[in-house]
């Protein structure tokens, strides 16, 4: 359901732990000429470091908590109002971007390093699918690889023809709290509905900005400077024009009622609906900041993860349009 968000933040700790070793030394950020042998060597065996022991660290407190079988296919491309197949598509997008600025950092070549790592946000995110493929409850999901490859895609082909990334998958995450309020079961008992919000997406902030599809927002964020061909536009060149999707009140895959067991609680539809949200917002690219720190540049980079608060208009077909004056 959600594994696929806890990728990415395998690449953005080695992305950062790389980053803070120094952060006085500019030079330490700049990117060689050359192939710099000792921190490519360093980098391989880092990010394998990484990748293996997050890899087993999610197989053995994650899927092994599950029961296990054959591996097998699941088509969920209707689940969860599309906000998991949103995240594939951002996470996988932010694999590849975080793990192009790693390798670049080596001094690879440009195109290899583009082809590197498209690769290795592929390679990640279907780690994570063929797991999936031997859980009983979830499955081998080809709608979630299209997703993937739609993420890589889109920092792929920008990388190579643009040389830069006028379009970014960001996220955010409201953390709104969950209303009190009680849940009839089939055998006349109560559920709290905050208690089933926490048992699918945790209670922690990082849990929470994650895994949350009811307070989570994904965006594209779209620089209008870098489509313009007057150097001597006014248009702020950091500037961005963000349009996001959210969700609202999913408590199950498809449908508001859990478990599949007796006593089952079903959610009423009448007072919480399932519906989509749709944004339009302002947003900053920090990459295009000048600066001369390697250091600084390091951190927007991370930092352009993030959608930054702005005035949004949303529309969802429950309320129709409403503006907000600072959303994240």
């Amino acid at each position: 359901m959600q594994k696929q968000s806890k990728a990415f933040f395998l690449l953005l700790f080695l992305f950062c732990t790389n980053a803070s070793f120094s952060q006085t030394n500019n030079s330490f950020f700049e990117i060689p000429d050359t192939l710099n042998k000792r921190r490519f060597n360093n980098s391989l065996i880092a990010g394998l470091g990484v990748y293996a022991s997050g890899s087993t660290w999610l197989w053995t407190q994650w899927y092994s908590q599950y029961e296990l079988g054959k591996f097998h296919f699941h088509n969920d491309m209707g689940d969860w109002a599309h906000m998991d197949k949103a995240g594939h598509a951002f996470s996988a997008y932010t694999e590849s971007s975080i793990a192009y600025s790693y390798i670049r950092w080596t001094g690879l070549e440009d195109s290899k390093a583009i082809l590197t790592s498209a690769l290795v946000g592929t390679g990640v995110q279907l780690t994570f699918e063929i797991m999936d493929g031997f859980s009983n409850d979830w499955g081998f999901s080809v709608p979630d690889v299209a997703f993937n490859t739609l993420g890589v895609g889109v920092f792929y082909f920008q990388q190579k023809y643009w040389k830069e990334q006028r379009f970014i998958f960001k996220s955010s995450n409201s953390f709104a709290a969950y209303p009190d309020y009680s849940v009839l079961g089939s055998d006349g008992s109560y559920a709290d509905l905050g208690s089933r919000g926490a048992e699918l997406y945790g209670t922690g902030l990082g849990a929470r900005y994650l895994k949350d599809y009811n307070t989570m927002n994904i965006w594209l964020s779209i620089n209008p400077a870098a489509f313009l061909t007057n150097e001597n536009s006014r248009m702020p060149k950091w500037l961005n024009i963000a349009f996001g999707y959210g969700a609202e009140n999913l408590y199950g895959g498809v449908e508001n009622n859990w478990p599949t067991k007796d006593p089952v609680y079903f959610l009423d539809t009448s007072l919480f609906p399932r519906y989509s949200q749709y944004y339009l917002s302002l947003d900053v690219d920090f990459t295009r900041i000048k600066t001369n720190s390697g250091f600084l540049k390091a951190v927007f980079k991370v930092l352009n993860i993030f959608k930054v608060p702005a005035p949004t208009l949303e529309y969802n077909a429950v309320n129709g349009f409403r503006f907000i004056p600072l959303y994240w």
